[in-house]
């Protein structure tokens, strides 16, 4: 059985950061923390890349979630989006 893949993506420079073959949750964390670290400003995507079945059905990437630098405390944070409003989830 083939396994998932992810990527982070960097939405100021507009390309792809890091593929993930597997969801290795420690690996894909470590990614974050060091890219958000040298790029406070960026934000990133993470994203699952479309399976042979799903291509025929979704074009592009689809979004799981985004992580961004908390500007209030400085954290490299998990962005909740509800509405109009945007929380942080601190995930260092």
């Amino acid at each position: 059985m083939k396994k998932n893949e992810y990527l982070l993506f960097s939405q100021e420079n507009d390309i792809p950061i890091q593929y993930f073959v597997g969801f290795d949750l420690v690996e894909i964390k470590k990614v974050i923390i060091d890219y958000l670290t040298k790029n406070p400003d960026d934000t990133l995507e993470f994203c699952k890349v479309p399976s042979g079945n799903d291509i025929r059905k979704f074009y592009g990437y689809e979004i799981l979630s985004y992580y961004s630098v908390n500007k209030k405390n400085g954290k490299i944070s998990k962005l909740i989006l509800k509405g109009d409003r945007v929380y942080f989830s601190s995930i260092v």
